[in-house]
């Protein structure tokens, strides 16, 4: 991550875990970045729809619904979301520019 420190912007799709990591990593080698957590909190209807029509199969599917905790963990890892989506729309790359415009 150290090399990443004269980006403007820095976008990274993690688990919870990996948010963790990466947010212990900048503050423990004290980088001059700020990091902005955002949490997508969409329903279950939802993310089965986007996952099969991404072409995962239903076993895959199923798994990942019945493993999704993202929420217990961010609890667990003491972790705060900056900004929390709860639905995808086509206009939700203006939310999170306006948002960082805050």
């Amino acid at each position: 991550l150290s090399e990443l420190s004269g980006n403007k912007h820095i976008v990274l799709t993690t688990e919870p875990q990996g948010a963790y990591n990466v947010l212990k990593y900048i503050e423990e080698n004290q980088l001059k970045i700020k990091p902005i957590v955002i949490y997508f909190d969409i329903d279950e209807e939802t993310r089965i729809l986007n996952m099969s029509e991404r072409g995962d199969s239903r076993d895959k599917v199923l798994k990942r619904i019945q493993n999704d905790n993202v929420e217990e963990l961010f609890k667990k890892l003491n972790i705060t979301a900056d900004l929390k989506i709860t639905k995808l729309t086509d206009e939700l790359d203006q939310v999170v520019i306006n948002f960082l415009k805050i």
